[in-house]
């Protein structure tokens, strides 16, 4: 899952989540915001903030600081 504050307010909303599934032993992965210049997150040119999290758990695009059981955070 990767989030990427898109409207510089601080924090990572629901809205600005791109979820991809990975397959045991893939080497990349590509996340997809689809909801952009559809209704989605406003937009705020400027510096801005990103996190991308793995783990094995089915989490979603909702909850970026939600516990996982394993994986690991880039902020």
């Amino acid at each position: 899952v990767g989030w990427i504050d898109f409207d510089g307010n601080g924090s990572f909303d629901p809205d600005e989540g791109a979820v991809a599934v990975v397959s045991d032993g893939a080497t990349d992965a590509v996340l997809t915001w689809s909801n952009i210049g559809t209704g989605g997150p406003n937009i705020v040119i400027g510096e801005t903030f990103a996190r991308f999290r793995l783990t094995t758990d089915g989490i979603d695009g909702n909850n970026p600081g939600g516990s996982a059981s394993d994986g690991e955070v880039e902020d």
